[in-house]
């Protein structure tokens, strides 16, 4: 069915009254995030690429950045061991009386 010019103005209004409505209930975390990674590392806060899209249009995206700007080119360095015995994996810790099926090797 094709989309008569009334639909495709009520549909926009929808999607911008929808949006707009977004970005108020997600404004205040928003916020804190933003100030979360400013506080963490130098730099921009907000990422910002040219990408390409449907029939090789280019278009520009903003998101929070998730990495220092002086690592952005570089090799992830190999990950430090597991800091706690819950982040070792599924049953690395015990939880009850040691008698009751905990190997005696258990750190926990």
């Amino acid at each position: 069915m094709p989309a008569t010019p009334g639909y495709a103005r009520a549909k926009r209004a929808v999607d911008v009254v929808v949006s707009a409505a977004g970005l108020v209930a997600t404004g205040p975390l928003l916020g804190v995030l933003a100030a979360a990674v400013r506080v963490d590392s130098p730099g921009p806060v907000f990422f910002r690429q040219t990408r390409v899209g449907l029939g090789g249009e280019e278009f520009r995206i903003h998101k929070f950045r998730t990495m220092h700007v002086a690592t952005a080119g570089r090799r992830a360095s190999p990950s430090p061991p597991p800091a706690t015995p819950a982040s070792r994996g599924p049953g690395a810790c015990c939880v009850g009386p040691s008698w009751m099926s905990c190997p005696s090797s258990s750190t926990c």
